[in-house]
């Protein structure tokens, strides 16, 4: 019995090629679910979610930051504004 060695290969990266092309499916057409949501609230604490955008030129895109903060912080904020 002699092993057809072009065969064994081209089976071999043809497999490959499948199971690359269904991970780029799945993952960038499909969208992979995700398993563990970001957080939007603190348990056990009196904490307030503040979302911001902002644009970056040198990335020319919107970039968004999340932060928590306690309610004194967004209101000495808010008033050295004024």
């Amino acid at each position: 019995m002699t092993i057809k060695w072009k065969k064994l290969l081209l089976t071999a990266f043809g497999t490959l090629l499948a199971l690359t092309g269904a991970g780029y499916w799945y993952v960038f057409v499909a969208g992979a679910p995700e398993f563990d949501p970001p957080q939007t609230e603190a348990v056990g604490a009196d904490l307030i979610f503040k979302l911001e955008s902002f644009r970056v030129r040198r990335w020319k895109a919107i970039v968004s930051m999340g932060s928590f903060c306690p309610p004194i912080t967004i209101n000495n904020l808010n008033s050295a504004i004024r």
